[in-house]
């Protein structure tokens, strides 16, 4: 089963290399075992592909169910999934993400889901839009029986085989001009601001002090010479992080 898992893991991985993989699907791969939603739809806003926790807050089995399906299906408020849509195209069309919105979905079960919500333009090999990626972290849901589900959900994945941020692989970040190894903890660091997250939220995420998160990002501004925070996350969506 173990083997199973890795050769599948490292066949994907070598599709994110060639950039054969689109960024939702690597993002859903490399937070796998995160309590994060990871949803991608193209410039029509129509889901492409989401990840096994996004599935579970929408209330589906599988998250190919999701697929070729907008808001307007799966949202029973109708202002709701208006917003969302217009939030979608205001991404695209301004080609700027949008950090920490929060929002409220009325799926079918009828459970209001507050979720802390950031998105990202996608673009093809010829660097034209062709849609976004949203992130969804949930901030609270009002049914107990349902947050009882779901954090036995986070559990479990937080629980299962984790490939990720671990001490024992590599992590690089390569460019035209150079390839830089990042500690597991600076990837990690890294990719949390990439998320929107502040230095303060992920300190509270990394159980460490906020100056222990600013002493990772100045190795990161050093290692990948730059100056600014916002250099460092475009060197993210530029450059993924890979690990072997």
């Amino acid at each position: 089963m173990f083997e199973a898992q890795t050769d599948s893991f490292m066949s994907t991985l070598i599709q994110i290399h060639d950039g054969k993989t689109h960024i939702g699907e690597y993002l859903s791969l490399l937070l796998h075992d995160y309590p994060v939603s990871v949803l991608w739809k193209d410039t029509h806003s129509i889901n492409q592909g989401c990840n096994l926790f996004h599935s579970k807050i929408v209330g589906v089995s599988d998250s190919s169910e999701l697929v070729g399906k907008t808001d307007f299906d799966l949202l029973l408020n109708e202002m709701e999934a208006r917003l969302f849509v217009t939030d979608d195209q205001d991404v695209i069309t301004n080609s700027k993400p949008r950090f920490n919105d929060v929002r409220t979905a009325h799926f079918p079960n009828k459970q209001p889901v507050t979720e802390n919500v950031t998105k990202f333009p996608t673009y093809d090999e010829m660097k034209q839009p062709n849609g976004i990626v949203c992130l969804f972290t949930v901030v609270s849901m009002t049914n107990s029986e349902t947050t009882k589900n779901l954090s036995h959900i986070i559990n479990l994945q937080r629980n299962d085989i984790c490939y990720h941020f671990k001490n024992e692989l590599n992590y690089y970040i390569i460019t035209n001009n150079q390839t830089i190894r990042l500690t597991a903890r600076q990837a990690e660091v890294l990719t949390h601001l990439s998320m929107g997250k502040t230095v303060k939220q992920i300190a509270n995420l990394l159980n460490c002090a906020s100056s222990t998160v600013e002493d990772h990002l100045a190795c990161l501004k050093k290692k990948l010479d730059v100056y600014t925070t916002s250099a460092l996350i475009n060197c993210f969506w530029t450059n993924p992080i890979k690990w072997f």
